[in-house]
């Protein structure tokens, strides 16, 4: 079997130079260039906050999840701000090793709310 009896149709694999993917760039329709979808079909639509008993429900599977690992972290929901709090606890004696967010942090936003509460009676 001779080299002259391979058909001419096959199909080239090399990267094609840069010339021609110039050319290949320019004769692309512009409708080809817009078939993105725009950015603000990408935004998500804006949900609406947890109840406090799906947070519950989360913070509940969270340490499920976490325990057979290590007991050391702990997941919990502050009561009063009603966000999720994480702990890093020494195993021997229990003390809280960190807490995120702060317990000072929690405080602060407590503050802000009331503050933010205050600015929006005295303008109405």
């Amino acid at each position: 079997m001779a080299i002259e009896s391979i058909p001419s149709a096959t199909v080239n694999t090399a990267p094609a130079a840069p010339s021609e993917t110039r050319s290949l760039a320019r004769s692309t329709s512009a409708t080809e260039l817009t078939a993105a979808p725009s950015v603000s079909e990408k935004t998500p639509v804006a949900k609406p906050p947890a109840s406090e008993a799906q947070l519950q429900s989360a913070v509940n599977a969270a340490n499920d999840f976490i325990k057979p690992i290590t007991n050391a972290v702990e997941f919990s929901l502050d009561e009063e701000s009603d966000r999720m709090v994480v702990k890093v606890m020494d195993n021997a004696t229990k003390e809280v090793i960190r807490q995120i967010p702060s317990e000072e942090m929690l405080a602060i936003a407590q503050a802000l709310d009331k503050i933010q509460g205050l600015l929006i009676k005295q303008k109405a």
